[in-house]
């Protein structure tokens, strides 16, 4: 199975026994690391859902967790 990670800002001593899809001379990396600065959550996930809208040609709304459950 594969799946997707997207690291953002976290402690990256936390991933080092992790052979990411079992490619031997590369590990795991934080956008920060590469930026080499800190990055916010918030500052990716308004950047993400913008350039998310553009490719796919989507206009996202903002909804709250009850509309998303159905219980509003």
């Amino acid at each position: 199975m594969h799946g997707f990670a997207f690291n953002i800002n976290p402690d990256l001593n936390h991933y080092s026994l992790i052979v990411p899809c079992g490619i031997t001379d590369k590990g795991v990396t934080s956008l920060s690391k590469l930026l080499v600065k800190p990055i916010s959550r918030q500052e990716v996930s308004d950047r993400l859902i913008c350039h998310y809208q553009e490719v796919f040609n989507l206009n996202a709304k903002k909804i709250t967790l009850e509309e998303l459950n159905g219980s509003n």
